[in-house]
């Protein structure tokens, strides 16, 4: 024990001189960082290019995040722009300041690149202050500049939603370079900076695909296009192909509509003479205008067109109410009190006498022990009657389902690219 607490002693000791060393070197490597940055800075103009000529960033896009607003009206991307550049006036020998080769300084101490964009809005950081204005520039011995801003760029993006919720969606983005830069804050006049801005990337910007930036959202394909005006001025154009991840609204939207169009068509297999068939049938009735009214909050209710499931659902909604109808019709043919007419008599005998008979289903048979002979032969022309127009439609909206099925119920769109 009296071993070991010697060996922390002694370490102790031995810790004291280096600890000092160390302090004193940070505190020598501070008062160099200070005196380089006060020779640096010494009769430094800063709203002076550092070139006579055209002064070159080098410029490049990474994006991080990108988002619809809640109408899908406004398409925003938020990226990192990696910038660089050369000021001859900021150079150094390392020798001179201990080895002191790079070192941090505020944008606004030295020159820097005017406002890059006239139609990008630039983020803020924790304080409130335009980051344009506050970021920190890696500045190197060799006058080579380095800086990191984030940038908000909005663009107007009308949905085309007709192949809701898969539907894909095509967004551009257009930087717009910005020439002039200010004075001083608050005076009229503008100068300007002879600057070229060069993509030294293949495509300017940075994005990988595999990764998902946005909640409900995925990027299927991006390109990027230049359009130079002058000689010290480009157009840089961003193009994004996006994809809305359906999964959840088909859940939600079209599983039940499919599942609602079934349950209409068996609700034709029931009994007309029975309640249960008009009660399952006003409660599919019902069910589809309660589908509307939740579909009603997911589509985006300023969209350019209507996405195509309205349409599938509507028509369901028609076809709905016509088996209501259909329903009370022919259980008003069962109730009649007077013969059935000739032609009545004269359309079950022709059905039955082909091979149509055998595809009339379901086919309800009369109770034979409600009456006499004449009467239980006057029903079973009813029913026969009834079972064969029932059939009929049940055919014909079965074929008109599988035409809407065809026509609006919206797909998975296969892999597109610009």
């Amino acid at each position: 024990m009296v071993t070991k607490m010697l060996v922390i002693i002694a370490l102790m000791f031995i810790n004291l001189p280096l600890n000092n060393a160390i302090d004193n070197d940070a505190k020598t490597y501070v008062h160099m960082e200070q005196k380089l940055h006060s020779d640096l800075f010494k009769g430094y103009a800063k709203y002076k290019s550092p070139s006579t000529n055209v002064t070159t960033i080098k410029l490049r896009f990474i994006l991080r995040y990108f988002w619809f607003d809640e109408n899908e009206e406004e398409f925003f991307i938020h990226t990192w722009a990696y910038l660089s550049w050369k000021d001859p006036r900021l150079t150094w020998k390392p020798e001179d300041y201990e080895n002191i080769q790079q070192t941090l300084v505020r944008s606004m101490s030295i020159w820097g690149p005017p406002y890059l964009f006239s139609n990008v809005k630039y983020s803020f950081d924790e304080f409130g202050v335009e980051q344009l204005s506050s970021w920190r520039c890696t500045l190197r011995n060799s006058g080579s500049v380095r800086a990191v801003i984030q940038l908000t760029l909005r663009t107007s993006c009308k949905s085309k939603i007709n192949n809701w919720p898969y539907d894909i969606q095509y967004c551009s983005f257009k930087f717009v370079p910005n020439p002039f830069k200010r004075l001083l804050s608050g005076q009229s006049t503008r100068y300007r900076d002879k600057v070229l801005y060069d993509y030294p990337s293949k495509h300017g910007l940075a994005v990988l695909l595999e990764l998902s930036y946005a909640s409900g959202w995925d990027i299927l394909d991006y390109n990027t296009s230049y359009e130079r005006t002058n000689t010290s001025m480009y157009y840089l154009e961003f193009n994004f192909l996006v994809e809305r991840q359906a999964s959840s609204y088909a859940t939600i939207v079209i599983v039940p509509a499919i599942a609602l169009a079934v349950f209409t068509l068996c609700s034709m297999f029931l009994d007309v003479r029975h309640n249960v068939r008009i009660l399952i049938a006003c409660f599919s009735f019902l069910s589809h205008v309660s589908l509307l009214e939740i579909l009603s909050f997911f589509v985006p209710r300023k969209a350019v067109e209507s996405p195509l499931i309205l349409s599938f659902i509507c028509s369901s909604i028609i076809i709905t109410a016509c088996i209501i109808f259909l329903t009370i019709a022919l259980n008003s043919v069962l109730r009649m009190k007077i013969s059935p007419t000739s032609k009545i008599v004269g359309f079950n005998e022709q059905i039955l006498g082909t091979a149509l008979k055998y595809f009339i289903f379901p086919k309800w048979e009369v109770d034979l022990n409600v009456g006499t002979d004449d009467l239980n032969s006057l029903a079973k022309t009813r029913i026969t009657f009834v079972s064969i127009v029932n059939s009929l439609f049940i055919y014909l909206f079965t074929f008109v389902y599988l035409i809407l099925y065809c026509i609006y119920m919206p797909r998975p769109t296969s892999n597109l690219v610009l």
